[in-house]
């Protein structure tokens, strides 16, 4: 067998992609998905709150996403989610978050029992 590769070797997390959007009627939203299969995006959209700065915002939008379904209930007790970088572009913020397990519940984990 052969070594991991360099790519093979890297974390894995899931990207959650944040974007500025208006209403019909002219107020800011910032809407955060993430794409989970070729046919299921979950995603959610929050007001733009004036009193946060631009990368505030859309990091409220990616952690209203992680705290509502399914996300939420893809944990096990003591596990939660953990932005762990950002990124963006002219368009975009990409925030990139991981499970951390630190506290986790190993009895209901190895039953598969979620709480």
């Amino acid at each position: 067998m052969s070594p991991p590769t360099a790519a093979q070797q890297l974390d894995s997390f899931l990207c959650i992609t944040t974007t500025h959007q208006s209403d019909s009627h002219g107020r800011s939203k910032i809407k955060a998905a993430h794409k989970r299969e070729h046919d299921k995006t979950y995603k959610v959209i929050i007001n733009k709150d004036q009193s946060l700065d631009t990368l505030e915002n859309h990091y409220a939008a990616a952690q209203a996403l992680v705290e509502s379904p399914p996300f939420a209930s893809m944990l096990f007790k003591g596990e939660r989610w953990v932005f762990n970088s950002v990124g963006h572009d002219l368009d975009h913020y990409f925030f990139f978050v991981r499970v951390d397990h630190s506290d986790i519940d190993l009895e209901a984990f190895q039953k598969r029992e979620n709480p």
